[in-house]
């Protein structure tokens, strides 16, 4: 620092700066900006004065539709902060009029005010987004559509679902909550119709929005549009290509389309290989369904080819879909294997496998599960050949693939063919598939569509992400999964007050498993709630059950638990049965023996309801005199574990009360069957010894 003689300040070498703001430019009110339906943003030039600034009732601020002759109003607050202030009216502006901002007088921060009052004029924002209409460009499904407002509206309330009603015929049209977003012009908004309510081409549909706002507050009430729905999604055929190739000759291919919708002229394929020039052919439509279309062409060699097949709709949607497949040239004598060319599936043959070198194509399958009609059965199978007459099927040249299924079967994904020239295969060949997410899904399983039209399990090995199998023959092969439990009903006749006579009684149930299978480990039997063991056969539809051990006299319960391979179990309604077998003794014992003051007979049969008056029981002595009988006799009737025993007790004392001597008595012991009368005589030796 230096004063006026020049002389330099010195102050220990330290050196000051301090910042300095050279303004140059004059103090201007630049603009006006509307931020709600009652205030205004006013931006200066340079940073104000904040406690003039915030003065606003002294005529500093006026705003007026028509200055000089309309006197205007002032603000009822006024804040500032730097370069703006920020003005708020009583009333809100009036729509789409030209309001003119007067700022009579102001001061900046650094003292400099107007010479004279200057003025910006604006047109007010007074009501909320209109909707102007409703649009589907972008959309990527039949579901979505766009609604069009006609200014940028704030995305919270335009993004809030109950905002919206659709309605179809008076009937409302449900929205997806998942799918609902402004787009990238901030003016128009997606909304998406669940997937059981598409917007269909020809339907007249309104739309009603309310509480919509805009980037400044104004709010719409209540405002509808309709609009027709229209097509807007290409063709689905991307799963409806299927290719075939003539056992004959595999290098003749069938190409079959089948479209969701009329297609606005038979479609084109577009067939090339290894990269070649391709050549491209117009399908023939079918005379029986006119959403099918069919061509054939004959590959130039074996090796993989690509199908590009273009599909135009009424609408002008164009769809573009490929198939690849693969055909190869096989040596009999060499080991030889043909892909997929995404290496999904693969047959290979060893040497001696075919009868001499043949052309083998391995072709995806797309199939689908069809219930069935009045004229057709239901299965897995293509989904055009659910539709397409016997006529046709002969013109196209191929065996049917795809075989009939019951309801417990499902494929999983894209099915797999494989075409060998007839009565090349001497033997059997490999198949590996790949496994989606190289898991085996549950329940799920290698099948083969057999001869006889129905879908076979193929015994298979799991490893490395893959299922692999050996088979015979050529067809389709799929990976299904098995949903249903075996259905099984009881076919032994049980009726209430009727009771089983053998102690080991059979039993046979019906049981119906057309999926994975069903073996012998599979089929289990309850009796009174516990796993019982058995005789158990499985045979022609049937599963019948002989337990290994006898049944007590008595109520029960059975049941059946049926298995299938694929782990799905059914378990049967408990059936409640009696057993009443003729009477049968399995053993006397006494004890203790020898007896010394008290002797028990244990008397083990197979009935529970032997009474006092079923049995009759004298004890003689070696000379045959009579010593006692049920009067000196205690019984008693109780479980042994699972057997049921009469206990007879003898204090070892004669009909006269006297004690008996040492030696050895006879006890002749009689039974009767409560049911048929017939008695059951047993004889048991009694040892005393004091």
């Amino acid at each position: 620092m230096i004063d006026r003689a020049e002389n330099q300040g010195v102050n220990g070498g330290v050196v000051y700066s301090i910042p300095l703001d050279v303004i140059t430019s004059d103090f201007k009110f630049t603009a006006v900006k509307q931020t709600s339906p009652t205030t205004l943003l006013l931006t200066f030039s340079h940073d104000v004065d904040p406690a003039r600034a915030e003065t606003f009732n002294n005529g500093q601020y006026v705003l007026s539709t028509n200055p000089g002759v309309d006197p205007g109003v002032f603000p009822t607050s006024a804040g500032s902060n730097g370069k703006t202030v920020t003005l708020t009216f009583g009333s809100v502006f009036t729509h789409n009029t030209a309001y003119t901002m007067i700022v009579a007088s102001a001061t900046s921060l650094d003292g400099y005010q107007f010479p004279t009052p200057q003025s910006l004029t604006f047109t007010a924002d007074g009501q909320g987004p209109q909707l102007s209409q409703v649009t589907f460009d972008g959309v990527a499904n039949a579901q979505e559509f766009n609604v069009v407002f006609d200014e940028v509206v704030n995305a919270t309330s335009a993004t809030t679902l109950s905002n919206y009603t659709l309605t179809a015929s008076g009937a409302t049209v449900d929205l997806d909550p998942s799918r609902i977003f402004v787009r990238a012009d901030n003016r128009s908004v997606r909304l998406k119709a669940l997937s059981t309510a598409h917007i269909k081409e020809g339907i007249l549909y309104s739309l009603t929005a309310r509480n919509i706002t805009d980037t400044i507050g104004n709010v719409v009430t209540t405002q509808s549009v309709e609009f027709e729905g229209r097509d807007v999604t290409p063709p689905a055929i991307r799963d409806n290509i299927f290719v075939f190739s003539n056992p004959a000759n595999p290098l003749d291919i069938t190409i079959v389309v089948q479209s969701n919708e009329t297609l606005s002229e038979a479609p084109t394929a577009a067939v090339s290989q290894d990269g070649g020039t391709a050549q491209t052919i117009k399908l023939q439509g079918s005379s029986s369904n006119p959403k099918l279309y069919m061509g054939g062409v004959h590959l130039a060699k074996a090796g993989t080819a690509s199908i590009k097949v273009t599909a135009t709709d009424m609408s002008g949607n164009k769809a573009v879909e490929t198939v690849s497949f693969a055909t190869a040239y096989v040596n009999a004598n060499v080991l030889a294997s043909v892909s997929t060319p995404d290496k999904s599936f693969t047959a290979e043959f060893a040497p001696g496998s075919l009868k001499a070198d043949s052309i083998v194509a391995v072709i995806p399958t797309p199939l689908s599960k069809q219930g069935a009609t009045a004229s057709v059965r239901g299965g897995i199978r293509p989904s055009f050949l659910a539709c397409m007459p016997a006529a046709d099927k002969q013109t196209v040249r191929f065996a049917t693939v795809g075989g009939d299924a019951s309801e417990e079967l499902s494929p999983v994904q894209v099915g797999y063919t494989v075409t060998i020239p007839t009565d090349r295969l001497t033997g059997s060949y490999k198949v590996s598939m790949a496994l989606p997410g190289g898991v085996l899904p549950a329940g799920s399983g290698l099948y083969k569509a057999s001869d006889d039209g129905k879908w076979e399990a193929v015994v298979a090995v799991v490893k490395n992400g893959r299922i692999d199998a050996s088979v015979s023959s050529a067809g389709t092969f799929a990976l299904l999964r098995d949903t249903m439990a075996p259905r099984a009903s009881l076919l032994t006749k049980v009726e209430e007050g009727t009771a089983f006579r053998s102690e080991r009684p059979t039993f046979e149930w019906s049981i119906v498993e057309e999926g994975s299978g069903i073996t012998d480990a599979g089929v289990k039997v309850f009796i009174d709630e516990v796993e019982t063991s058995g005789r158990t056969t499985l045979e022609a539809g049937k599963a019948s059950f002989t337990p290994l051990d006898r049944l007590m006299d008595g109520d029960h319960t059975i049941v059946l638990k049926a298995k299938d391979i694929a782990g799905n179990e059914r378990v049967t309604p408990a059936i409640r049965f009696q057993v009443q077998p003729a009477l049968q003794v399995f053993e006397i014992v006494q004890y203790p023996n020898p007896a010394r003051s008290r002797a028990t007979l244990r008397v083990a049969t197979n009935r529970n309801d032997i009474d006092t008056d079923d049995l009759e029981v004298v004890i003689y002595d070696i000379s045959g005199d009579r010593v006692a009988g049920e009067g000196e006799l205690s019984v008693v009737k109780r479980f042994d574990g699972t057997r049921r025993v009469l206990d007879m007790a003898w204090d070892l004392r004669n009909r006269d009360g006297r004690t008996v001597g040492n030696g050895v008595y006879i006890a002749k012991i009689k039974l009767r069957d409560p049911d048929t009368g017939k008695t059951t005589k047993v004889t048991h030796k009694i040892a005393v010894l004091r």
